[in-house]
């Protein structure tokens, strides 16, 4: 049988989402939902406000830190480093 040939400069026609390279039933998923699940009158309550500041350099959405947290928390990992190491390498933590 032929081996396919080794090309690691080789580019995607159609480069995948981040929701098609994890499964249906990833964690990632479930922290993704609940997040979104939080209306404007949670954020408001913890002071936090979800349009930003108009000066200066565009923020992380608190949407996506929330995320990244709490998906942390769950994997086990509660150093914001870590999780900043882990989201160059994981896909899951990119969702």
């Amino acid at each position: 049988m032929p081996l396919r040939s080794l090309n690691h400069e080789q580019v995607w026609l159609f480069p995948p989402t981040l929701d098609e390279l994890i499964p249906e039933d990833h964690s990632a998923r479930f922290v993704a939902a609940f997040v979104d699940t939080l209306d404007q009158s949670f954020w408001s309550g913890m002071g936090i406000g979800l349009r930003g500041d108009p000066m200066g350099a565009p923020a992380y959405h608190p949407r996506a830190l929330l995320s990244v947290w709490l998906y942390g928390f769950m994997t086990g990992t509660r150093s914001s480093r870590k999780l900043v190491e882990e989201e160059k390498e994981k896909i899951a933590v990119k969702v």
